[in-house]
């Protein structure tokens, strides 16, 4: 699957000096005018999520990920549309191995992907952030948090926590930067 979102030019990965892979930061250009995009839109959220889950172990939590990004109202045509954007960068996730978290390089892979991102034009930088460390960068970023769910408020009709494998992660921003 990585090697798929960096076939398409528009995410980057870091390799560490031996060459083994230790980051990456995965996303998409998304064009106003794209009519199959805006037919798609639903299935990007997914993929999204899916990326998300698959990489942190969380896959039976899917479903309701899915459910967070649509209360969180993550459209990106509906934001293109909204704020007037012609390009935006729709970022997907940004995941780092074990052995360089902690080091600055999840910063360093936001960074250059919004300076790729405006090289191309794109106005603005959005994504959903699902956990802790994202949202600490982003934070740090400049990123405004437009929306938010608190994972232990997201519940079922009997108070049971809908996410259960959150682990440290404790909310999930819909986040937007200005390039």
């Amino acid at each position: 699957m990585v090697k798929k979102i960096l076939a398409s030019g528009q995410s980057i990965a870091a390799l560490s000096k031996d060459g083994l892979m230790v980051g990456v930061r995965g996303g998409e250009i998304v064009k106003a005018d794209d009519r199959v995009g805006r037919f798609m839109e639903s299935g990007l959220v997914e993929k999204a999520i899916m990326s998300y889950a698959r990489f942190s172990g969380s896959i039976d939590d899917t479903g309701a990920l899915v459910e967070v990004g649509k209360l969180l109202e993550f459209n990106t045509y509906r934001l293109i549309d909204t704020i007037g954007a012609k390009k935006i960068y729709k970022g997907f996730c940004v995941c780092t191995s074990r052995e360089a978290r902690g080091k600055g390089l999840g910063t360093k892979l936001i960074a250059k992907s919004m300076e790729l991102a405006k090289a191309a034009g794109c106005e603005y930088v959005y994504l959903m952030a699902t956990g802790n460390f994202s949202n600490k960068i982003f934070d740090k970023l400049g990123f405004e948090s437009r929306k938010e769910l608190v994972y232990s408020e997201y519940v079922d009709g009997e108070g049971q926590p809908k996410l259960k494998r959150t682990g440290v992660h404790i909310k999930c921003q819909v986040r937007l930067k200005t390039l």
